[in-house]
């Protein structure tokens, strides 16, 4: 396993599991050293891995998202969020993966892949019958086989810790979308007390921009609200990235490698990578025949997911923030529960559709009809 991400940790624990010898290489020094800004979690989403929190990793349960436009007002989303110490919470993960018979080491670059099997770090080479990359967007996988269909729309962010009296004390984070985060969205996680994070992600426009972008999340947020930003952290997010070729005679690729986003999708994607490496291993058959179950198992998995998510970030890119405002403020009296969010991620929108009421949801379709519309126009646009 090439990578000590959450994707990595869980495929080396989930092979070891298998009854096979596994080894996890990270070029950090330790687990968790590695300043990593993804810290929440959806407790729903995470309940299908099956994985249990590593202790003391959670640092504040919330119980909701608000859901809404440059305004804010929005529908909420009630559902159990945790926000993490990423330190712990990685390094108990490396501790499961030690536990079921995996070798960790850190200080380990890898180079490249070896054409019969394994890496060459810079150390020499360590062959494998099976290789697992973990090790985020700009894998060395990627040399081998191309993982993601359009790279082009990973999305990069900025997580600013941001202080200011009272800032943390909401029970609930919130998510906006428009201009100040064009192509994604802006998040305000409230950690308690006088802290909070806040996340700007941005699709489509220079890294460069970033910045800039990050500071109109804020306005949006706080408006003139005095506030110290004590830390900024930067990292990309695949969330929009179709998972293309994620498997190959001996490698597989998981997590932010294969355009798989989010803490939940990367320990589900890790741990299949994981079990199917091991019986791999067992039969003595590493081809990409056999290693091809990753990718049914997965596709089959997230197929309604991802394409729900994709449809509705394609319209929503193609609404100004007025057209925003009237999407999600013609929304702000719904609250939306765990059981219909889930079934509304399986592709069955009929208990969330009738929390909304029938007006509201043919008023949100039309509107988010004509994001469709004008996506579909520059699509047109494109390829005349």
């Amino acid at each position: 396993m090439v990578g000590a991400s959450l994707a990595g940790l869980c495929a080396a624990y989930s092979a070891a599991h298998g009854g096979v010898e596994t080894l996890l290489v990270d070029a950090a020094p330790e687990i968790g050293a590695r300043p990593n800004p993804a810290t929440l979690l959806m407790e729903p989403l995470w309940r299908r891995t099956g994985l249990p929190l590593p202790e003391r990793a959670v640092e504040r349960e919330l119980s909701g998202m608000r859901v809404g436009g440059p305004s804010g007002a929005g529908p909420l989303f009630r559902l159990c969020a945790c926000h993490v110490n990423r330190q712990v919470f990685d390094r108990g993960f490396a501790m499961l993966a030690a536990g079921a018979g995996a070798a960790v080491r850190g200080e380990v670059r890898v180079i490249g892949a070896l054409p019969s099997g394994g890496v060459l770090t810079e150390d020499g080479p360590v062959r494998a019958r099976v290789t697992v990359f973990a090790d985020g967007v700009n894998s060395a996988v990627r040399e081998i086989m191309p993982t993601m269909r359009n790279p082009w729309d990973v999305t990069w962010g900025l997580a600013q810790l941001l202080e200011s009296p009272g800032l943390g004390k909401p029970r609930y984070c919130q998510v906006r979308f428009g201009s100040f985060a064009p192509g994604w969205r802006a998040q305000l996680n409230p950690l308690g007390g006088s802290h909070a994070s806040l996340w700007t992600f941005v699709r489509g426009v220079s890294r460069g921009e970033l910045k800039g972008y990050a500071e109109r999340a804020r306005r949006s947020f706080l408006g003139s609200k005095e506030v110290r930003v004590l830390e900024e952290r930067r990292g990309a997010d695949p969330a929009f990235v179709v998972p293309y070729r994620i498997s190959d005679d001996g490698v597989m690729a998981c997590g932010a490698a294969a355009g798989q986003g989010g803490l939940e999708y990367g320990a589900r994607a890790g741990l299949v990578a994981g079990e199917v490496a091991a019986k791999a291993v067992r039969a003595g058959d590493a081809s990409r025949r056999a290693l091809r179950q990753y990718e049914r198992t997965w596709r089959r998995e997230t197929v309604a997911e991802a394409l729900l998510m994709r449809w509705g970030m394609q319209a929503l890119r193609h609404l100004s923030d007025a057209e925003l405002d009237e999407l999600f403020g013609g929304l702000s009296e719904v609250e939306v529960v765990e059981e219909d969010l889930l079934r509304l991620l399986r592709g069955d929108p009929r208990d969330a559709l009738r929390s909304v009421g029938l007006g509201r949801s043919v008023s949100a379709l039309l509107r988010l009809a004509l994001g469709w519309v004008r996506a579909a126009g520059l699509s047109e646009g494109r390829r005349v």
